[in-house]
């Protein structure tokens, strides 16, 4: 028995699942649901332009910056680009992956988004690596 004073997480007691929808009804659909569709979708075009934002952003600086320097090793050093941020860009794909898988079984809508999403991040990952960034070191499946 819980005693007079304690507060228990579940039950018609606690603080945990006491949010107006009971279940999936509609409201759920047209209050949660949407939310968590358009959360999903501003966050895939952000993970999108990204990278772009910044090759973009690389190239603009190697041309306005490229006749300033007077040496080779500048050059070289203007022209490198940033490094690719593996970590980064494998916790964002794996956030995404996990809060669309949770939620999918509710939104069907969330595995086209997905899928657009992760192809998306593919391409806009490969140009911004093949374009402005120097080359990554090697890595292996120690990285997963």
């Amino acid at each position: 028995r819980v005693g007079d004073g304690a507060c228990c997480l579940f039950g018609p007691a606690g603080v945990m699942f006491r949010g107006r929808h009971a279940g999936l009804d509609k409201g759920w659909f047209t209050s949660l649901g949407a939310g968590i569709v358009l959360t999903l979708a501003a966050q895939a075009a952000v993970f999108l332009g990204e990278p772009l934002a910044r090759a973009g952003l690389q190239a603009a600086r190697v041309r306005l910056l490229r006749g300033r320097k007077v040496t080779a090793d500048a050059m070289r050093r203007l022209a490198a680009g940033a490094a690719f941020d593996i970590s980064k860009q494998y916790g964002q794909a794996l956030c995404f992956a996990a809060i669309a898988l949770i939620f999918a079984p509710a939104l069907p809508l969330l595995y086209p988004l997905a899928a657009l999403a992760f192809l998306g991040m593919y391409w806009a990952d490969k140009a911004f690596l093949l374009r402005a960034c120097r080359t990554p070191p090697a890595m292996d499946e120690g990285l997963a």
